[in-house]
């Protein structure tokens, strides 16, 4: 696909879906309709949950079982195959540490 590759696709998956269920966590627990929505720290958590996740993902996806090993005719040597997963030409693994950053950039625009 053109802006993700692999299982690349799960980045946005996986935000969204951690920003949905941490909002109708937030507001029932508080029994506020909108703290979610006054308090950006909320946010920020939501993207560090959200970057474990993709973390633990780009593990998983990193792990031996998705790779493929050859040996070279020529030289004998191991060569190691294996799929890049990518959302915007950008590894699953580094978004592990966008996300987070994407939420303290949100919490400071906030902060006025």
């Amino acid at each position: 696909m053109l802006i993700w590759r692999g299982y690349g696709i799960l980045v946005p998956v996986v935000t969204f879906l951690t920003l949905i269920m941490t909002e109708f966590s937030v507001e029932n627990i508080t029994n506020n309709e909108n703290y979610y929505q006054e308090n950006s720290w909320v946010i920020l958590l939501a993207l560090t949950v959200s970057a474990i996740i993709c973390f633990l993902i780009s593990i998983y996806f990193d792990s031996k079982k998705f790779k493929k090993v050859y040996i070279e005719k020529e030289t004998g040597k191991e060569v190691i195959i294996r799929n890049k997963n990518t959302f915007f030409f950008i590894e699953i693994k580094y978004w592990s540490i966008l996300l987070p950053l994407f939420g303290v950039i949100y919490v400071i625009s906030t902060l006025s």
